[in-house]
Formats: structure tokens, C-alpha cells, sequence
């Protein structure tokens, strides 16, 4: 199994991610993309986590590493399944916001093994 170094970002102007990984020969690789996009913040980080996820192709354990509580909160304290189980509604009974991009963040997630890291990647130096 892969491992992944995924760092996360976003602005109201755009987003972006960098997943960083050793293949089997020990060969650093890395995958960078930047987007522009209006939305608020919170939309764009979210939207940059599904994409990044989007690219792995086989089951991956996965550290990603963002300072959105927008995006982290709702998978560690499992939210998720909360919203999934009351038709994608919150607490208040009112529809969660970005819900079909939490749905398809929800498939994703399942398929990896997923760590959380509340601050950015720090690169490796030497």
C-alpha cells in the first residue's frame, strides 16, 4: 500500500493540493495543481480534497494535512455518517452545505486509510 503525503489549500479566489509519494524503487514523485475558482474558502478547500483523492488510483494510506476545520472536523468527528443517515441534513435538520461534493468525499474516503494533520506539510530538509 501507497503511502501519501497530501497537503491541502484554498482561498476564495481558487484552490490547490500537493500529494507527495515513494514508489516501490524508493523514487520521490509529485503531483501538484492549482485552480481558480469563486467560491468561498471553505467550498474550495473541500473541493481541492475530493480532487486530490480523485487522482489515487489504488487504496492508499493517506496523510492529509490542511488547516480547514471545515473539512477536518466532519471526518474525525464523524459527522459524515451523521448527515448521511439524516439525508444529508445537519443538526438543525437543514441541508448540509456542499453536500454532493461531501457524498462523493464520503466514497473516497472509505476506499483509503486516512490520516488528519491540522497543520501544513513541513518539507523534509537535509
Amino acid at each position: 500500500m501507497y503511502e501519501v503525503d497530501m497537503e491541502i489549500g484554498g482561498s476564495p479566489e481558487g484552490y490547490w493540493a500537493m500529494l507527495r509519494f515513494e514508489d516501490r524503487k524508493g523514487k520521490l514523485h509529485k503531483k501538484e495543481f492549482r485552480k481558480e475558482r469563486k467560491a468561498d474558502k471553505s467550498a474550495n478547500v473541500l473541493q481541492a480534497v475530493l480532487e486530490a483523492f480523485q487522482i489515487l488510483r489504488v487504496p492508499c494510506e493517506v496523510h492529509l494535512f490542511t488547516e480547514s476545520g471545515h473539512v477536518l472536523d466532519p471526518i474525525k468527528n464523524g459527522w459524515l455518517a451523521k448527515w448521511e443517515s439524516r439525508g444529508w441534513k445537519n443538526a438543525e435538520g437543514k441541508p448540509v452545505k456542499n453536500a454532493e461534493v461531501w457524498k462523493r468525499l464520503a466514497i473516497e474516503l472509505a476506499w483509503h486509510h486516512t490520516t488528519l494533520h491540522e497543520e501544513g506539510l513541513q518539507e523534509e530538509t537535509g
